[in-house]
């Protein structure tokens, strides 16, 4: 059966990363004051947890800028969410043996996409989701520990609890998100297999070129406030 990256794949694409987005900027785990002794790492919950507040105070605070000027959303998920995200990982992690085998200037060019990709998808789960809640399921860190998973439950009235794991790295700039679980369905996989299909097709290129042409088609979206167009090929 040949495969398409068609409307329909992106739409559920969209909601399955707009719901990350959402765990991300609404998460407030209960977690406590850190040691003496490990002030110095500030340890994955905590990232999450200052991130959480910084964009709970954000849209609190401007509700109604980011109502009237969508990219506006942009520029909270740059300054705020993009810091903590270790996109090096994640994009070699998406393109699988194809990063070995992609020239410097391909890996940055992707990279540089990948991270628009995610951004402007970001932006839509302000609105789209700001109903939800989450619920941090406890954990504890070892001191040595490197790759860790931070786990929290996304509440939405009487339905059952959808579970959303970060999988995070410890690098020399602290801890960073690579990977988002939501209800099971992988962020990395997902694009590993969709991108996959698209490289064998047409190659690297014109996965890069296609991502590109996506991201600055939803630019202007956001700017006009225009209905999204479709993203079938």
């Amino acid at each position: 059966m040949k495969h398409r990256i068609n409307q329909q794949f992106w739409k559920r694409l969209s909601d399955l990363v707009a719901l990350a987005a959402l765990a991300l900027a609404l998460s407030i785990p209960a977690v406590g004051n850190a040691s003496a002794d490990s002030a110095a790492r500030t340890s994955p919950q905590d990232i999450i947890q200052q991130t959480s507040d910084r964009l709970l105070e954000i849209l609190r605070a401007e509700r109604e800028r980011l109502e009237a000027e969508p990219t506006y959303a942009y520029k909270i998920a740059n300054e705020v969410v993009v810091p903590h995200m270790d996109f090096d990982r994640a994009s070699a992690q998406v393109l699988g043996r194809h990063w070995d085998r992609a020239t410097t200037e391909q890996k940055q060019r992707f990279m540089d996409e990948f991270r628009w990709l995610l951004i402007r998808t970001y932006s839509t789960a302000v609105n789209q989701f700001s109903e939800w809640s989450l619920r941090h399921i406890p954990m504890e860190v070892p001191d040595n520990a490197k790759d860790v998973v931070v786990r929290v439950e996304v509440l939405q009235g009487g339905a059952p609890p959808i579970p959303v794991d970060y999988r995070m790295v410890l690098g020399d700039q602290g801890w960073k998100i690579y990977d988002v679980i939501v209800d099971g369905v992988s962020l990395v996989t997902t694009y590993r297999n969709s991108f996959g299909r698209a490289i064998r097709r047409g190659g690297l290129d014109a996965l890069i070129a296609r991502l590109s042409s996506m991201n600055e088609q939803r630019l202007r979206q956001a700017k006009s406030n225009a209905p999204a167009e479709s993203t079938s090929n």
